[in-house]
């Protein structure tokens, strides 16, 4: 029975390599790609293995949400590339599945940078988790709201 089990749970994700401590501490600069519109593949920059990060206190449709997940996504990948997709994310810690990471996009001018989770908020495509954040992004959500942007779009309304 268990030797069903374990590629199973190994298909499904469930069972990771250990993060390494190196992971856990020192931040994640590198290369990355939007897998949904709060999770990121970064390939360091030094080369090694793609890391999954998960951005600190957002939560973004899942992708299976119809069409919120994939615009999520899209909007994610659109930033990043506008950015070449150069991005460094200090690790808060980590949960069940990635590193949870609070994440920006790299520029050449540091004034020209952009913290990923305000971002995303703010375009409405996330909102932020405020059991994490505790305000942190309120200002950008309510922006967002006001102006009826992403998941708070009202079709109804215009």
């Amino acid at each position: 029975m268990l030797k069903h089990v374990i590629p199973v749970l190994i298909v499904f994700g469930l069972i990771a390599g250990p993060v390494s401590a190196d992971a856990q501490t020192a931040e994640i600069e590198g290369t990355a790609v939007a897998l949904d519109g709060a999770t990121l593949g970064i390939t360091p920059a030094n080369g090694g293995k793609t890391i999954t990060v998960r951005v600190w206190a957002i939560d973004a449709p899942d992708m299976n949400v119809w069409p919120w997940g994939p615009r999520s996504r899209g909007t994610l990948d659109l930033f990043l590339r506008n950015y070449e997709n150069r991005v460094v994310c200090t690790p808060m810690g980590k949960d069940e599945m990635a590193v949870v990471g609070k994440c920006r996009m790299l520029a050449e001018d540091r004034d020209q940078e952009l913290d990923i989770g305000e971002i995303m908020v703010r375009s409405g495509y996330a909102i932020e988790n405020r059991a994490v954040g505790k305000g942190v992004y309120g200002r950008a959500e309510t922006e967002a709201w006001r102006n009826n942007l992403g998941v708070w779009a009202k079709f109804w309304a215009k």
